[in-house]
Formats: structure tokens, sequence, C-alpha cells
């Protein structure tokens, strides 16, 4: 039976003409890490995503338009798929009013937020996942045939009590191993996924990580101790590397969630029980001299980059003509089941999956007090979705991957952003192969010319081979103007072109991984010894670039 669920513009209740600046994520910023974005509708977008988080735990009944900026047709590109192969039908509902009508049966009451007081706004949402409650301002309030469970306007005077509040009264009601932060970015609130922290009850926050700022830092810290150890933090913050050590050194990775629509997505079942990638080698490796090259698209760690295509990228026409290896989140399994399905069902053997980054989530291990639970539980989600290659982030010592080899048996290599260009070797036997600075991040605004010459450098830079180089670079769609550029499998294809094979070999990383193993071994003597002659700059801890 075809079941239908309700559509939605939510991006219409977005005011385009309202200026909103930019934010300060600097220890300069006059609001100390709580400047207000002006209500350009975002406010009522949250009252819709809560709506959303309550419909969808009875299945996949309310999606969005979001238009969301990393490539906007995305969740019509999701709806029409799910329409042609998961038996879904949809109905267009026109306007806020009509959706929260059609779903009035979902919600008990309502909780009002207080417009002077944002964290209100969070509590609210709290409230809203935990008693099944709308959350709502003033003037939706007095629109709606409602009864009002909690009135929270002149309940508190500033930003601090009400997160108080929610730490010491609401978190022991919410379900253990995730939370959700919301901060002020570039692009907006990061709001984008509230609808799969109210559906589960999730913590919800807005704290400044910026360490100068010790209020906020010091709520963080009681916030993620308490939730911790390996809880799933969602949502975002800025600036990033303070954010993601936060919740390292409390023992929990991040989840970086501006991804729309994740309640619907996680009701969304697989057809399938086993996850197995297509791109497995059908012949024996055979190793040569030559420069090996792997195209990597970053962004692995985020739901966000999987549901918007790969920023469009995925529906490239050449992907398919040249090895890609795309990032992948394997929480997807649980996360949204039928997304996973989705892209392994529609990959190529030309497109290998690999775990990024750091593993079952974004963090710095180096930082974390008890990383062996994540650890392990990395090694299962590695087995379960069939990922043999983790790349892995900036604060990542070797102490830190040799236990990662021990207790990750399935995984088979780590690559990182790192130089000098070489091959260490774990006392498993598992390599770490270390990136050539210059391929790192690859700036998204140049050209696949570029690319192949950077390429070409770093092999000329090369004291032996064969050389292993790992090109790490933003997908995008060709054309797509909404986001931060990038490169598409039709770049990959220019610069195999613009290469050639005779020197060249182009791979995926499972390949890579095989023939660094095999090369240290015919050649112990190369094992843990830098291979280029280029010049590096230290960046961070193990990373360095020209």
């Amino acid at each position: 039976m075809t079941d239908t669920a309700v559509w939605f513009d939510v991006h219409s209740l977005i005011d385009e003409s309202v200026k909103v600046e930019k934010p300060s994520h600097g220890r300069d910023d006059p609001d100390k890490g709580h400047s207000r974005m002006p209500d350009n509708g975002w406010k009522d977008v949250v009252t819709m995503l809560a709506l959303q988080g309550l419909v969808n735990r009875r299945g996949p009944r309310l999606m969005y338009d979001t238009q969301f900026w990393n490539w906007p047709p995305a969740d019509a590109a999701w709806r029409d798929y799910y329409a042609a192969h998961k038996g879904l039908a949809f109905e267009t509902l026109p306007d806020m009013g009509a959706v929260i009508e059609r779903f009035g049966d979902d919600f008990r009451g309502l909780v009002i937020h207080d417009p002077a007081v944002e964290q209100s706004l969070y509590v609210a949402c709290m409230l809203a996942g935990l008693e099944d409650l709308l959350p709502v301002s003033p003037e939706m309030a007095a629109k709606l045939d409602a009864e009002v469970k909690h009135d929270l306007r002149g309940r508190w005077t500033d930003e601090f009590a009400p997160l108080d509040y929610a730490i010491e009264e609401l978190m022991p009601r919410c379900a253990p191993g995730m939370a959700y932060s919301v901060d002020r970015l570039w692009s907006g609130m990061s709001i984008d996924a509230l609808d799969l922290a109210v559906a589960r009850k999730a913590f919800i926050y807005r704290c400044s990580t910026v360490e100068a700022f010790r209020e906020d830092a010091g709520r963080i810290w009681r916030i993620q101790g308490r939730l911790g150890p390996n809880c799933g933090i969602y949502g975002w913050g800025e600036p990033e590397d303070d954010y993601c050590r936060m919740a390292s050194m409390n023992s929990n990775y991040i989840m970086c969630a501006e991804a729309p629509n994740l309640s619907f997505h996680a009701q969304v079942r697989a057809d399938r029980a086993e996850f197995r990638q297509k791109s497995h080698p059908k012949e024996p490796f055979t190793l040569e001299d030559k420069v090996y090259v792997a195209f990597l698209t970053t962004e692995g760690d985020a739901m966000k980059i999987h549901t918007v295509f790969q920023g469009g990228a995925w529906h490239d026409p050449d992907r398919g003509k040249v090895p890609v290896n795309w990032g992948f989140q394997p929480r997807m399994l649980d996360i949204a089941p039928g997304m996973a399905e989705y892209y392994f069902s529609s990959m190529s053997e030309k497109d290998y999956f690999y775990c990024g980054c750091s593993g079952a989530g974004y963090t710095y291990p180096n930082w974390m007090p008890e990383p062996e639970e994540f650890f392990r539980e990395t090694d299962e989600y590695m087995r379960r979705s069939d990922l043999q290659v983790m790349d892995c982030w900036i604060y990542f010592s070797r102490p830190v991957y040799e236990t990662y080899a021990r207790l990750s048996p399935h995984t088979k290599a780590f690559v990182m952003p790192a130089g000098p260009l070489q091959v260490k070797m774990t006392e498993a036997g598992t390599p770490v192969i270390l990136r050539d600075g210059r391929l790192h991040y690859f700036a998204s605004e140049k050209t696949p010319e570029d690319m192949a010459e950077a390429i070409r450098a770093a092999a000329a830079d090369a004291v032996c081979r064969p050389v292993f180089l790992t090109v790490f670079a933003v997908p995008n769609a060709r054309g797509n103007t909404s986001a931060q550029d990038g490169f598409a499998p039709s770049d990959y294809l220019k610069v195999t072109e613009l290469l050639g094979g005779e020197q060249f070999k182009f791979v995926t990383l499972e390949e890579m991984a095989w023939a660094a193993s095999e090369f240290v071994r015919q050649h112990p003597e190369w094992a843990n010894r830098p291979m280029g002659r280029g010049a590096t700059r230290s960046v961070g801890v193990n990373v360095a670039e020209d």
C-alpha cells in the first residue's frame, strides 16, 4: 500500500530581505559568542523542525524543501527517489498553518519561548521532545487553538540561567547518546537537524566554544562530561578546532549535522540487511613502479554531505569513469538506512567508500582520554558498512594509531593529512599513508589543470617508486554556485587525461592500501621514512603543508 507523506517548502518562511551579517568567532567578538541573528523567519523554521521531529516518530510522514545551501535541489531529489523506489506518495501543503493543522494530533499542547532570551527557544525544543509539545512564539500561540503547557516569557533575564535550568532539570530526562549544539554560522543558525534532536529527545544547547568565554566553556564541560563518554554531539559550533577539541576531551564525537530532514530519512527502511561495496578488485593486485594517485572527497564525517548527494557531485555524468574515493559516515546505516541503501545501490565499480574522518564520528583522537570504546565501536561500523580505509584528522599521533590499529582490525589502512610524504607501519601491520601538503584540501577555486600540476610536482619530489599520493578536495557539482566550489568526477577525469597512465596509476584507497603494504613488505627500509624532498612546514600535530 502506498503511504502518503506531506511535503512543505519550509524555506518559504525565510524573509530574504532581512539583512544578516556574518558572525565573528574570534576572541574579539563583542557578543562573546552569543551574537543574535536577526529573526528572518528562522525561529518559525525551528517550530516546524520540532513539529517534524514529533510527526516522524511514527514514520516518514513530513518532509521539507529546505533549499539547503550545499546543493538546493537535494530535498526534491530525495523526495522523487523515495516516491519511485520506496512507495511513498507526497501531498504538498501550502503554508505553515496548514501543516500544523494537519498534524494537530501529534502534539499535546504548546510551549511558548521568550523572544528576548534565545536560549529559552532551545529549552522549549527540549520540552517539546520530552512532552510532545510544539515550541512557538507568542504571536504563533495566539493563532493556535491549543493549550499552553509552558510559558517561558519573563522566566529568565540572561542566556545562562535557562541553560543552567536545562542542565539540572531536563538533562536527566533526555535520552542518552546524543546532544545537539546550536551556533551561529556563516550560513545561518545550525538548526538544520533539530528535527532529529526533538525526535530522539536529545539535550539541546547553545554555548560558544571559544575558550576565552569561560562562562560558556564551563557549561560545555558540564554538559559533555555528564553526557559522555561516547556521546554524539550533533549540530555544529565555531571555531571548529575548539568545538572538536572540547568534545574529544570528554571522549565524545561530533556528528556534523547541518543535514535537513534527518528524522524523515531515519524512518525510511532499507530493503537489504548487508552492505557491500562494488569496487573490490576482482583480480589479484600487481605492484607497479608508478605514482599511485587516489582522489578523495572531503566532509565524509558529515551527514550533511550525504543528504546533498555529495554537493550534487554524485549526479555527475562522468561518475564511474575514474576511481573516486568518497568519504562515508558509517553511522548512516542506523541514522538513515534508506539513504545508505541508495548509495550502495547506485555506486559504480569505480566508486569507493572510505570512513571519514577519524572513525564513526569526527574526533581528535589524541585529545580523547578514553578512546577505546569509540575505537571498538568504529571497528564494528567498519565491518557492517564494508569499509577498509579510514581518513584520520589532525591530532593523531603514533601511540593513538597503534591503539586504533589494534582495536579496529577491519581498518586496513589509515590516511592522514600530514607531511612529509611517507608510509608508516603499525605493529599490527596497518599502513598509515601520509599526504603531501600540497594535495591536502586542494583549493576549491582551482582547476583540474592546477590539480594535475600539483600532482606532477609532488611526484617529481618523490625519491622512490612506487609512491602514494592522496588528493583531498571538496566535492561539488559542476556549476553549483550556491556552495563553496569544489571538484566533481568530470574534473578528476580531466586530471587523469592530463597526467596519462604511463607514470601514474589512479586507484581506490583499498588498492592503495594493499600497494603501500606490499611495497613496505618488499622494501622494509622505506617504512617510516620520508619519500619526498618537498619542503614542508607544520600547521598542526602531524600535519604539514608547503
